[in-house]
This record gives C-alpha cells, structure tokens and sequence, in this order.
C-alpha cells in the first residue's frame, strides 16, 4: 500500500503440487494409476455439534486409513484447516465442497 515498509500480516501453509489425468478410462495422480475409494464427512461431533476435537479428527483420518479409504469430500462447508492439515499428512486426498446448494430451487418458465 503506502510504501513504508512496514509488514501488517503474514501467513504461511503447505502447498502440494499434484498431476491429475485421465488416459484411457485410467485416472492417474503424479502418473500413478489412482483409484478412489472415499466417504462423505460432516465436522460434526455426537455431543459438541459443529465443533470437532482434535483428537477425533485424528482417530477419524486413522480409521479412514485402516479401512483403505484414500479420499474423502467434505460437506456444504469449510472444514477446520486442521482437518486439511491431517488429510495431507495421511495422504488422504480431499474433494473440498464448495457451499453452492440449490436445494429446493427449479427453473421456472413463464
């Protein structure tokens, strides 16, 4: 901004570069052959509701690894960066919903 030199913020976070294609009816990530095998989650906690321990963040990622899940697909909302912090150290992948519903909407013609 005003050229002053002054530093008001900075953040940092972990960047994974990633090849994803398609040849033949074969997905490949990096140019190994990929299959998925992923779940559905809500951060949401039997008796907290929409707050999610961290420590059952961690037991879920390791369970998902024990039942040979390799990706999953959060819902309607951004999870805790957490969440994204452990998928990328149990190398599960992670298809981040965007909070676009439509439920209930139809296209109307007069």
């Amino acid at each position: 901004g005003g050229g002053g030199g002054e530093w008001v913020d900075c953040e940092a976070t972990r960047v994974g570069l990633r090849t994803v294609s398609i040849e033949g009816s074969l997905l490949r990530l990096n140019g190994r052959p990929l299959e998925i095998r992923g779940v559905n989650r809500h951060e949401h906690h039997e008796r907290l509701g929409k707050y999610c321990p961290a420590g059952d963040m961690v037991r879920d990622v390791c369970l998902m690894k024990r039942l040979n899940i390799n990706a999953v697909r959060t819902c309607h909302y951004p999870n805790r960066e957490l969440w994204y912090g452990l998928c990328e150290a149990y190398g599960v992948l992670v298809l981040d919903e965007a909070n676009l519903e439509t439920h209930g909407m139809t296209l109307q013609i007069r």
